[in-house]
């Protein structure tokens, strides 16, 4: 069952006033439940595993290793998602999940009730700063919840086994660590698996392309400290020149809000025979259709550098204010420049961006000159012809 959010639109911005209730509210109710919660044990037969992850497409990736390490371990039990309305258009489309429920904002009673007829054995919250989740596991019914004490959130007092969420190691590590007290041990890499809903949209909407090609991203999002993450618009054009020159047609990605930022910068590639094309605001499906099809992605750091790498396609992308070390796809074709600027590298998760170093020059110091022979060296070893389905 694949259950559909009704908005017509994911900007966060819509929900401001809901995260300030989550943060002061949320704290102090989970606060309280957790004064009274008795740790409870894990139960003796697990055949229903509730996982809540309600925001981030790249964390949704990173968590798919959990996921199948989890399915190795409990190859009885039904793996059920509760999303967001941010990240479900990557979980409708993921196989690894054999049932996606969607958190309806601002009102959370009805998926509450879904989830509670569901009757979960076990609640995973893989939340790193939501109360939401941390609440909804609390009330969803679970015998037994796990979940993550981050730094500053206040968010771990109702669970009944707490795991820190640390900063000093990759955020898939910190997934599969909420695994352990499950017995379960980490074997598995992010992968992702496509279902027949995505199989069926790529038919629909799957793109004719110029090929060989590439597939570059510039864009993070609508988060206010998305901006932070991006890299100058003339670093970009050297890029896809280069990319042109070693004959590849460039296809830029992005989301609908996105289209007249990236016609922007096609029009200043004012070299002869240029090969760039538009598809901001792409059916997700055909999105995925088209970075398992490209010779390489070239990405700042967004979802698109993880979906790249767990499609297994060759990936380079460029982290300032975040660190790969921390945030890094993962695949053995995926490479990260990360800044050499002092003090850059600090987001541990994509909403603390930290105010005081939010001026230092992250994006800016990683020149063309260094990403160019990056990318002579991984076409070099890994172009190849075409996908084919």
């Amino acid at each position: 069952m694949i259950q559909q959010e009704n908005s017509k639109t994911t900007s966060k911005d819509r929900y401001t006033f809901q995260r300030a209730l989550d943060r002061w509210i949320g704290s102090s109710l989970i606060f309280f439940i957790g004064l009274f919660h008795r740790k409870r044990p894990l139960p003796d037969r697990i055949d229903r595993i509730l996982i809540l992850k309600i925001d981030g497409l790249g964390d949704l990736i990173l968590l798919s290793a959990a996921v199948y390490d989890l399915r190795v371990a409990f190859p009885q039990a039904r793996i059920i998602l509760m999303c967001g309305p941010f990240n479900y258009p990557l979980a409708s489309l993921m196989a690894c999940f054999d049932e996606v429920v969607t958190l309806r904002l601002p009102n959370p009673w009805p998926t509450l009730r879904t989830l509670r007829d569901l009757k979960p054995d076990i609640c995973l919250d893989f939340g790193n700063w939501p109360r939401i989740e941390a609440l909804i596991a609390f009330f969803s019914g679970a015998r037994w919840t796990a979940g993550f004490n981050t730094p500053g959130q206040y968010r771990h007092y109702a669970h009944d086994h707490v795991m820190p969420l640390r900063f000093d190691q990759h955020e898939a590590d910190n997934y599969k660590s909420l695994l352990l007290a499950l017995g379960v041990a980490p074997s598995h890499p992010p992968t992702l698996e496509l279902n027949e809903k995505a199989r069926q949209e790529i038919l629909i909407y799957r793109v004719n392309v110029v090929t060989p090609f590439a597939v570059c991203h510039l864009w993070s999002g609508s988060a206010k400290w998305g901006a932070l993450k991006e890299w100058p618009y003339d670093r970009w054009r050297e890029v896809v020149r280069l990319l042109n020159i070693r004959g590849l047609a460039v296809y830029f990605t992005g989301g609908k809000n996105e289209r007249e930022q990236t016609d922007t910068l096609i029009a200043s590639c004012d070299w002869p025979d240029k090969r760039t094309y538009n598809v901001a605001g792409l059916n997700f499906a055909a999105m995925l259709d088209l970075l398992r099809r490209a010779t390489i992605v070239i990405s700042i750091d967004t979802s698109i550098p993880h979906l790249a790498a767990a499609l297994g396609v060759p990936v380079l992308s460029l982290h300032g204010p975040s660190h790969s070390k921390r945030w890094g796809a993962i695949g053995p074709k995926a490479q990260a420049i990360n800044s050499t600027c002092p003090g850059c590298g600090y987001m541990n998760w994509g909403a603390d961006s930290d105010r005081k170093r939010a001026s230092l020059p992250c994006m800016e110091t990683i020149s063309f000159e260094e990403v160019a022979p990056r990318i002579d060296s991984m076409l070099d070893r890994y172009a190849k012809s075409p996908y084919k389905i």
